[in-house]
């Protein structure tokens, strides 16, 4: 598995960087839960965002049935279009259909099979650090052009036992998971905060909240903040789905901005893209993708990253 990467750069316990959190060197579950509430004031007291503001990998989060998987899909997309390589990880325990909202229709093979059953590069990727994108050759991942699709593993009979061993491998993969320029790691995450109780995204430097229109929706993105300032996450944006009028969008933006978590923008309800989805055809002619490509643009702009190779 790979090593500890610190959430917030410092090179080692007590060296140049570090806040003296003490998440290096915890062993217990009430040593961590101390260090997640020292990185979270740190993060709170702090504006310094550090010099190097490139994304590198983002977690998309949020509510069970909000739009997660289509919004992981639709940005995966945008920055293909953009001149992007994207490494599309699949970290959700149940639902099958990410690939196809990019255009692989082939099922994914279970990275975390693959390891059960001793196949070799999937130990060895396993085990190293840093992973690069292209570790990920045709035996163990899905291809469509720019997008490359890693799926962690599913829960697929009665008495599998839980998802731990999944979450476990999804954040070990992308703690150590390294990006070259014009390459964006996209990981859709399990519904919930389930995955942030096992610091699945600890590794991430960006999360994408999805908010739908419901009061449950807007209660578990405070949670999710929460828990990412807790990991010393420090770039987290909201996207709003299925919106369906202005009046929806302001009145949830507003209870956003009273929590302190940044708005990113906001995804109408769409019926080419609901149809899209039913039938399990790519999320690219959908009305709705030129909206997602331009909060991807403005994402990119945020970041100053540059937006195709040759610029």
């Amino acid at each position: 598995m790979g090593s500890f990467h610190c959430p917030v750069g410092g090179l080692a316990y007590k060296s140049f960087g570090c806040i003296e959190c003490g998440l290096c060197i915890a062993s217990t579950k009430e040593e961590r839960i101390k260090a997640s509430d020292i990185i979270r004031e740190y993060i709170r007291n702090s504006h310094d965002t550090g010099t190097d503001r490139r994304i590198r990998k983002i977690a998309v989060c949020g509510k069970g049935g909000s739009g997660k998987s289509t919004v992981a899909a639709l940005f995966s997309l945008a920055l293909e279009e953009f001149g992007y390589k994207v490494l599309l990880i699949d970290a959700d325990n149940s639902n099958t259909g990410l690939g196809r909202k990019v255009g692989i229709s082939e099922k994914a093979v279970s990275f975390m099979n693959q390891v059960n059953e001793n196949n070799r590069k999937a130990i060895e990727i396993a085990k190293k650090d840093p992973i690069a994108i292209d570790d990920f050759d045709d035996e163990l991942s899905l291809s469509k052009d720019n997008i490359k699709l890693l799926s962690i593993g599913k829960i697929e009979n009665v008495f599998e036992g839980c998802a731990c061993e999944n979450a476990s491998m999804a954040a070990s993969l992308i703690n150590s998971l390294n990006t070259d320029d014009f390459e964006i790691i996209i990981a859709d995450q399990d519904a919930g905060i389930e995955s942030f109780g096992r610091g699945v995204e600890q590794g991430v430097d960006t999360l994408i909240i999805i908010v739908e229109p419901s009061y449950d929706s807007i209660e578990l993105a405070k949670n999710i903040k929460y828990m990412g300032e807790g990991l010393g996450i420090r770039r987290i944006r909201a996207v709003l789905s299925k919106i369906h009028n202005e009046e929806e969008e302001e009145y949830i933006e507003d209870i956003l901005s009273d929590n302190e978590i940044r708005f990113l923008g906001a995804l109408y309800e769409d019926p080419s893209l609901n149809v899209l989805n039913l039938k399990g055809e790519p999320l690219k002619t959908a009305d709705s993708y030129k909206q997602a490509k331009h909060l991807v643009d403005l994402m990119l702009d945020e970041a100053e990253m540059k937006k195709t190779k040759g610029e």
